[in-house]
């Protein structure tokens, strides 16, 4: 009788841990895009990729991101530079000449603890790329940050760094205010950039805003979005227009949502895309950060960071419309089964402290 009732229990404990490796799990067992960096840590963020469908110099897919290795010295942000990849399948990515940032800090720019952020790339009719990106400066006062720009007409040799907006002028507070994750399009003779007005990721109410130009330099009065839906305090943001309608994505220090448009000003929710697991094992254990959306000549494709306790990551997710986006799995299963124990126990970890804590609010 003991022989059965053990044999009962294993089969039901392997039973039970296939289950959660085939069925559970399999949701966040995704592999990442291999996306080698300039620091040698391998750890890519805030993507902006575009998609030229007859392909410019030699390439159909462009990337821009900045490493944001975890524990990296002498700071963090100090590797945030701005750094391009091409691939021609959206898949397996490489770099066009040599892997180096299209800028990068002086000397005395790291002595004083500088750093760039929030790279977005526009291909502009004339046949060149422009990389839209942030320098901030700690000061006494407060972060004097600038929005710059770069040129290129091949994607690899890149003109200087052009000054567009210095945050901290009075020109710029009276029109464009503070300036986080730019989004930029070039449509109809001008850019129009949605980014959003605060400085801090956990400041109250943010707003997204719009702001349009000619020539990158001269700006006009912000004009704040409307979001239709479920209440978010966006961070990082994206827009992309497809077909004649815009399409913008949130991160919000939790999750990714997706909104549309008709006239880039009045945005409806859509869908929350993606949510971190809170899942040992998985690459975006720990959380989001800013998107990137193309549609290609054969489905769409939306770029994500991620990160666990360890890394940071660039995602994708893929399908023939928004409501079929799922994350795909570049490299297959990114936890075998073999490896699956420690997941396993920290499933079982989390929703024995979850229910722990039910209990507590139950009493």
């Amino acid at each position: 009788m003991v022989w059965v009732i053990l044999v009962i229990v294993v089969v039901f404990c392997l039973s039970e841990y296939l289950y959660e490796y085939y069925r559970f799990f399999a949701k966040y067992n995704q592999t990442p895009l291999d996306i080698k960096t300039f620091d040698g840590s391998n750890q890519p963020f805030h993507p902006s990729v575009i998609f030229v469908d007859k392909g410019w110099n030699g390439f159909r897919y462009w990337m821009a991101e900045t490493p944001y290795p975890i524990g990296g010295k002498p700071y963090r942000d100090r590797w945030e530079c701005p750094t391009i990849h091409v691939s021609n399948d959206g898949y397996n990515w490489a770099v066009p000449g040599e892997l180096r940032p299209i800028d990068d800090l002086t000397a005395e720019e790291i002595q004083r603890g500088d750093y760039f952020s929030d790279p977005h790339l526009v291909f502009k009719e004339d046949g060149s790329l422009e990389c839209f990106y942030r320098l901030s400066s700690p000061t006494k006062e407060k972060l004097h940050t600038r929005i710059l720009r770069k040129t290129s007409n091949d994607g690899i040799s890149w003109k200087n760094r052009e000054v567009l907006i210095d945050l901290m002028s009075d020109e710029a507070i009276n029109t464009v205010g503070y300036v986080v994750s730019p989004a930029i399009l070039y449509e109809d003779g001008k850019y129009c950039m949605w980014y959003v007005d605060a400085i801090h990721p956990f400041g109250p109410d943010k707003h997204i805003c719009l702001s349009t130009s000619v020539d990158g330099y001269q700006w006009s009065k912000l004009t704040k979005c409307v979001l239709k839906g479920p209440y978010v305090n966006p961070w990082h943001i994206d827009v992309t227009n497809i077909d004649g309608l815009y399409y913008l994505t949130i991160y919000d220090i939790k999750e990714l949502t997706i909104w549309k448009s008709l006239d880039g000003i009045t945005f409806t929710y859509l869908r929350t895309l993606i949510s971190p697991a809170f899942i040992r094992g998985c690459f975006y254990s720990e959380g989001l950060y800013r998107s990137s959306l193309v549609k290609t000549d054969e489905d769409l494709k939306l770029y994500f960071s991620a990160y666990d306790n360890q890394r940071t990551y660039l995602g994708l997710m893929s399908g023939d419309c928004i409501d079929n986006l799922t994350p795909l799995p570049i490299q297959g299963k990114r936890v075998k089964i073999s490896n699956f124990p420690r997941t396993y126990l920290s499933i079982w970890k989390r929703r024995f402290k979850m229910f722990k804590s039910c209990l507590r609010t139950l009493s």
